[in-house]
């Protein structure tokens, strides 16, 4: 065998055996990112970032390089991290370093700590630049679970679903007014029209009076709309956001692909339409999503007492995307004909519910609490694995949720309880091809429940259903009467 040739064949050999290695090195990043052992009462976690692969379930720390790639400027960053539970922050923060693995084509890097052993809602990572004694936050990422509480062991962490860290560069900026969020939000405003794409959060503050008296002109609608990614975060303040007199327009509209998240992180932030006093018959949504995407986080973010005359009392969703992890939907309600949806409408859209309430909503037609319309070209499907729909009213069918034409109840946990109609005090599906599904969990008795709902007449009446519609248990078709779960 000549030179040439055996240069050759070593060549492909550890080009193979690299290959090889680089191949492991990648399934440990993105299969395993979360590692802990115990130390006492706290537990050592390594937080893997720089894996590739669709299923990795820690997405990389960048602005916008590959997934192997980090702006040199993250390496300067100082990390802490916050732990939540039920919408409040516990205790103070945990410092994370910063590790560089070199690899064998890109680094990769891992961020590494102690943090509590316990059960937690969600977990925040903080990046900040240091200058001095001065720290400025730079970026930000939210690690949220799709079911049961994020659990932090010995072992590591455990979630349920496939969430995401994604730690971004952003801007941060406090408001204590109407004006001021919609001059930087708006794309009309002097700040909001230069502001680009780049995510941003907001710190509301209560203002000199203590809430945001939101009122609206024909020359100067109040509405804010939104159409790139932002945040709005209370800090320990409660905030309250109420509509004045004869103000008909929506508080957000969420659109062109925008997002809109809603959390705390200390204190509540309140929308109140005060119908009681207002209840203007032309009234709209708190928030109306048109190609975009809503989150609501914690149980600090309220809804309440606002008036409409068609579909959607506090929040309406068209075509998109609709999260609510925790946060209170309750005592708003919709009047008029085919007003469907007294606390939340969704129109050829998804909804999934992990946490939180939608409680004592009212329908002058149907869906009291919920409301879910599809087609069948644009299906929708509700997903609730955590949280309660109860106590609501409607005067025709579907108390707590109803179902209409190509739309899909998957249901894996929460509960659905105290809700009145005509018929389906708890789920009605009606009118097509809808379907409800109730899924057994994988721990015994964590499932969702459907009890205690009635007609209009007190009589129980959990599930009903219109020919066309089909319930399913476990992916097996079930026949009436739909008495108990």
């Amino acid at each position: 065998m000549n030179a040439k040739a055996t240069a050759i064949k070593v060549f492909r050999r550890y080009a193979l055996i690299g290959l090889i290695l680089f191949y492991l090195v990648t399934l440990s990043t993105c299969f395993s990112p979360w590692t802990g052992e115990e130390t006492g009462g706290m537990a050592i976690i390594s937080l893997s970032l720089g894996g590739n692969g669709a299923s990795r379930l820690v997405v990389d720390l960048l602005t916008g390089g590959g997934p192997l790639g980090l702006d040199p400027e993250f390496e300067d960053f100082e990390y802490d991290l916050f732990l939540f539970s039920n919408g409040s922050k516990l205790g103070g923060s945990y410092r994370l370093n910063l590790v560089k693995i070199a690899g064998m084509v890109s680094a990769s890097y891992e961020l590494s700590g102690a943090a509590p052993i316990g059960d937690y809602s969600k977990i925040v990572v903080k990046a900040y630049s240091v200058s001095g004694s001065v720290r400025t936050q730079r970026g930000e990422g939210t690690f949220l679970s799709s079911g049961p509480p994020i659990e932090i062991t010995a072992a590591g962490i455990v979630y349920s679903g496939s969430p995401s860290l994604l730690i971004e560069i952003v801007s941060v900026t406090t408001v204590s007014s109407w004006s001021e969020l919609k001059d930087h939000v708006d794309p009309s405003g002097a700040f909001g029209s230069t502001a680009g794409t780049r995510p941003e959060i907001f710190i509301l503050k209560p203002g000199p009076f203590g809430y945001w008296d939101i009122f609206s002109t024909f020359l100067t609608p109040s509405v804010i709309q939104v159409t790139r990614p932002i945040t709005l975060r209370t800090e320990g303040d409660v905030v309250t956001l109420i509509r004045d007199n004869y103000n008909g327009d929506e508080f957000f509209e969420v659109t062109l692909g925008g997002s809109l998240t809603l959390e705390t992180d200390g204190g509540s932030l309140i929308m109140d339409g005060d119908k009681t006093s207002y209840g203007n018959p032309f009234g709209s949504p708190f928030i109306n999503v048109q190609n975009g995407t809503l989150t609501i986080n914690d149980d600090g973010i309220i809804l309440r007492n606002n008036f409409r005359d068609i579909g959607g009392g506090a929040v309406y969703i068209n075509q998109s995307d609709f999260y609510m992890y925790g946060g209170i939907i309750e005592g708003n309600e919709v009047s008029g004909p085919g007003a469907s949806g007294g606390g939340v409408q969704v129109i050829t859209g998804n909804f999934t519910m992990t946490g939180g309430k939608i409680i004592n909503n009212i329908s002058g037609s149907d869906g009291g609490g919920v409301s879910i319309i599809g087609s069948a070209l644009l299906p929708c499907t509700f997903t609730m694995d955590g949280g309660e729909i109860s106590g609501n009213t409607s005067s025709g069918p579907g108390g707590g949720v109803i179902l209409l034409f190509q739309s899909k109840l998957i249901m894996s946990g929460g509960i659905i309880t105290g809700n009145t109609a005509s018929g389906g005090g708890g789920v009605r599906l009606d009118f097509g091809m809808s379907e409800l599904h109730i899924n057994s969990p994988a721990v015994p008795g964590a499932g969702g429940n459907i009890t205690g709902n009635t007609d209009s007449s007190m009589v129980p009446d959990n599930v009903s259903l219109l020919g066309g519609a089909a319930v399913y248990h476990d992916s097996i078709q079930l026949a009436a009467p739909f008495d108990t779960w």
